[in-house]
């Protein structure tokens, strides 16, 4: 029996012939789209990774001021050093002159008050052999 057009029914195929490769082709489309969820994970991870940059940038610019000032301590401490060095090397011979005159020489009467208070403490302790 010939239908319209001039093709057999065996020829023209059945309806499920038909619709498989349809099938098929949808379910490539579909496997080859990305997944909603796919889309969204790679939104979130790109967000995440501009948040890491952000806060990375921001720890190098503290870092970097901090060793500024680490090199800035260090040179004040080195230039105290050395204008201590100076100071304490040009001020000896002064303050030595200055003690030598502030400071009178030791007198005969400071002498005798000394020798005088060394026999004292002595008979304050009793010696050893008395105490046995």
């Amino acid at each position: 029996m010939r239908a319209r057009g001039g093709t057999t029914a065996a020829a023209r195929g059945s309806p499920c012939t038909r619709t498989l490769p349809i099938l098929l082709a949808g379910a490539v489309v579909l496997a080859c789209a990305p997944p909603a969820d796919r889309t969204i994970r790679l939104e979130r991870l790109d967000a995440q990774r501009r948040g890491l940059e952000a806060s990375l940038e921001n720890l190098e610019a503290r870092l970097t001021a901090n060793q500024v000032r680490v090199r800035y301590w260090q040179e004040v401490r080195a230039r105290h050093e050395r204008e201590s060095l100076f100071a304490s090397a040009s001020l000896d011979e002064p303050a030595n002159e200055l003690a030598m005159h502030a400071v009178p020489p030791p007198s005969r009467l400071h002498r005798s008050h000394v020798a005088a208070a060394a026999p004292v403490r002595a008979r304050a302790a009793p010696p050893a052999s008395v105490r046995n």
